[in-house]
């Protein structure tokens, strides 16, 4: 937990709340249960304009904008809130930085047929309006053309902001990975085709890829912010570490990062809770899809911050950057098997992770020693045993008539989602 600036609650009322708050969570007590209606259901579709940040589902608004609902919690005294943060401009994807009162939103200038151009705003989460930090909070990249316009990732971290344009699934060539520094709008690292296909900020320095070179091999990679603007291809830049998975058996579908909260020194300047998790103590959830045996499968693997970091510092004297899985995986991480969801927002919340599964109210009891992932349609050519120290429990979710697709977590609320079926569906349970 860290202690935060913008709060009236004396000492003792605050450590009060942490109790209740570990009480809430070590029995999995979520009393307040609410569904949330979506704005408009194409955004499930595109899967590229809703988020969930800082207990807050954040939806684009068909016409400009986006439509916020902050999740309540009794424990922190937060009730639930709705308001509409406004643009005179039509957002195709976003994502916010509550911690900087950052909304990052990419907008489409369209001639009927193509996109003409693409804006990359810079703007207040809390009213909408230009970000009074950014010098530059317009950024149009001179780089971009219609046919990279399927798809966008966007990340934040500190003074930076990562973009990913074109598409970034496996083997799709018509992508590129921008960083700028949105306080000054200058670039900071451009990528043309990159063999990575998602990303995290580690600290406001260093980023974390998912990457796959030209013979399969798939391997976290971590990179630093160059400073200058720099423009390479994937095979010219310089990583400080990477971390190999075993070898795979068969060919991969989609790889992505998730993690929450942002690992930024930033500290919040709009007014939140009586405390936080800290920023630095977070898994990152690394989700592979495979198709092996003819059949569509995924696994999960957890990784805390603290395993990468350590091994950053294992290799920075070291000529060889690279791990290989032995080294690094089986005790620093734990791989797990899960449902498959197009739905991947906020899988983990500082070190806890979620997954949907049918199964009875179950306290916590300490995870297996290890867990493996054997050869039955294992997409790895090896047993892969991970061993790495954790805790499991499970929950009965609030009932609704076609199941939840998939599940969700914050910091204060489990969150479901329903989208395979109109309308789509949001709920939450709440502390």
């Amino acid at each position: 937990m860290r202690d935060v600036q913008h709060c009236d609650w004396d000492l003792p009322s605050r450590l009060e709340a942490v109790r209740r708050h570990t009480d809430a969570w070590n029995n999995l007590q979520f009393p307040t249960h609410k569904q949330i209606p979506m704005e408009h259901d194409l955004v499930i579709g595109n899967g590229q304009a809703w988020d969930l940040v800082s207990g807050i589902l954040a939806q684009a608004r068909p016409h400009g904008g986006i439509s916020c609902v902050q999740m309540p919690c009794s424990i922190k005294g937060i009730p639930e809130r709705k308001w509409n943060v406004l643009t005179e401009f039509p957002i195709f994807n976003f994502a916010i930085d509550v911690t900087q009162d950052l909304l990052v939103a990419i907008e489409l200038v369209d001639d009927g047929m193509h996109a003409r151009r693409c804006d990359v705003h810079l703007r207040s989460f809390t009213t909408g309006m230009v970000h009074p930090r950014a010098r530059c909070p317009r950024i149009t990249p001179l780089f971009f053309d219609e046919r990279i316009r399927s798809r966008f990732s966007i990340g934040a971290g500190g003074p930076y902001v990562g973009v990913f344009f074109g598409d970034t699934g496996i083997w799709h060539l018509l992508t590129v990975f921008v960083i700028w520094d949105w306080i000054n709008g200058n670039q900071s690292m451009f990528i043309g085709n990159p063999n990575f296909t998602s990303f995290a900020f580690i600290s406001d320095e260093l980023v974390l890829v998912t990457f796959i070179d030209d013979y399969g091999q798939v391997s976290l990679r971590i990179l630093a912010v160059p400073r200058g603007n720099p423009v390479s291809f994937a095979w010219d830049v310089e990583y400080l570490c990477e971390l190999r998975y075993p070898r795979l058996r068969t060919f991969v579908d989609d790889i992505f990062i998730t993690s929450a909260p942002l690992t930024t020194s930033a500290a919040p300047i709009i007014p939140v809770a009586p405390f936080a998790h800290s920023s630095t103590d977070v898994l990152f959830t690394v989700i592979l899809k495979y198709t092996v045996d003819s059949g569509a499968g995924a696994v999960v693997l957890l990784v805390p911050r603290s395993t990468i970091l350590n091994h950053i510092s294992s290799v920075a004297a070291s000529s060889q950057k690279y791990l290989e899985w032995e080294s690094w995986g089986p005790k620093g991480s734990r791989m797990l098997k899960m449902d498959l969801s197009d739905v991947w927002a906020c899988h983990s919340y500082a070190r806890k992770d979620v997954n949907s599964a049918r199964c009875p109210h179950l306290s916590w009891k300490a995870l297996p020693i290890e867990t493996k992932i054997g050869r039955r349609r294992n997409p790895f050519d090896m047993d892969v045993v991970t061993s790495f120290p954790g805790r499991e429990a499970s929950i009965q979710l609030i009932p609704n008539n076609h199941g939840w697709e998939s599940t969700m977590i914050t910091e204060d609320h489990i969150v479901m989602v329903q989208s395979e079926r109109e309308p789509t569906v949001f709920a939450y349970m709440a502390m």
